[in-house]
């Protein structure tokens, strides 16, 4: 009996803030995914690809050998592809099909070589560059990322008295770890001090460690100067994937992952919110609660754990830009973020029992 072949190209691109519109996409990475959880003919495997600045062009040839064997080429125009995710190909399987790479000119030429009466396969590209895990599950059950956003040339928002968001996270992120090490979690950093450090880094970093859960710090800024107030984030649950040529089947089963994982972030946001919230009022009634909101970003899709981003408050706002800077302030804001932390594990660990 002949098995479908899946076979799709979904190369999106995520923005949190501000980003200046480049003429060329970047490719930081490159990952081949097998999903252990899922069996033929059912199987998806998933050859990832990270792309920075703006959604290239994508087209497809279809070629067949008179056989079993068929042919795709795909040809996205206008990336510049670093020598390190060109040395990870040709890719092979034993779903039957193999996958080759080479730069033409401004284009990428992936050429993907399968059986069509093997196993059905999946080849997608978004965002989710990772490394294999480099804990042991019971070390990872506890272990946290932390992540301090911006840093070094990107000072992140700045507020009309010269404070910058780079230095408010990561002063709040410090504080933080130092909390949650004290409740017997461990914690790493995306980073300890100023700076540069690419969205994709942060995400690669949570995904090497096989991190539980992971927290991304920000300040916010809006034109409106009055606009204040606390925002949590997490993963929109239903995206449009855009791709010039892609089997249903391959854009289902991406549309479940995305679903999955924002299911997933939606639990701890709301425990961290919730507590932040509560810390933030307390010690200034004034604080407006913007609720939890769901949106497409780098982090929170990059990222297999639950992934969570925290708007701090607004320095576009004077009164709140300096509330930002006050020293307690911002140790309530920790304790607050750690204890939302501590009511999600303890959450979990009731559905262990």
């Amino acid at each position: 009996m002949k098995i479908t072949v899946w076979v799709s190209l979904c190369l999106s691109l995520f923005v949190h803030g501000l980003c200046t519109v480049e003429q060329s996409s970047q490719i930081h990475a490159v990952f081949h995914h097998k999903d252990v959880l899922m069996l033929p003919p059912s199987a998806m495997e998933l050859v990832v690809l990270y792309a920075s600045a703006r959604l290239p062009k994508i087209h497809a040839i279809d070629e067949q050998d008179g056989g079993t064997m068929q042919k795709r080429t795909y040809t996205i125009e206008s990336v510049v592809v670093d020598s390190a995710v060109m040395k990870r190909f040709p890719l092979s399987s034993n779903q039957g099909y193999t996958m080759c790479a080479r730069q033409v000119g401004k284009s990428l030429e992936l050429i993907i070589t399968y059986d069509r009466t093997r196993s059905a396969v999946g080849l997608a590209i978004h965002i989710c560059p990772t490394k294999p895990g480099v804990q042991k599950k019971g070390e990872r059950q506890k272990l946290i990322i932390v992540d301090c956003g911006h840093g070094g040339k990107d000072t992140g928002a700045v507020s009309a008295s010269g404070v910058q968001e780079k230095e408010v996270v990561l002063a709040v992120g410090r504080k933080l770890k130092t909390l949650l090490q004290a409740q017997s979690f461990t914690v790493i950093m995306t980073r300890t001090g100023d700076c540069d450090l690419l969205l994709d880094a942060r995400t690669l970093l949570a995904n090497t460690y096989d991190a539980y859960l992971f927290v991304s710090l920000h300040a916010n800024y809006a034109q409106n100067k009055s606009a204040s107030g606390i925002e949590t984030w997490y993963l929109l649950p239903k995206i449009t994937i855009l791709s010039d040529c892609s089997d249903s089947a391959a854009i289902g089963y991406i549309a479940q992952v995305i679903k999955n994982r924002s299911a997933q972030a939606h639990i701890p946001s709301q425990y961290i919110h919730k507590q932040l919230v509560l810390g933030s009022k307390k010690q200034c009634a004034q604080v407006v609660d913007r609720h939890i909101k769901s949106a497409i970003s780098q982090v929170l899709l990059g990222c297999r754990m639950p992934a969570v981003l925290v708007e701090l408050g607004f320095l576009s706002n004077s009164i709140e830009a300096q509330r930002l800077i006050n020293v307690e302030y911002q140790d309530m804001q920790a304790r607050s973020i750690c204890a939302g932390i501590v009511d999600y594990f303890t959450y979990l660990d009731k559905l262990d029992k």
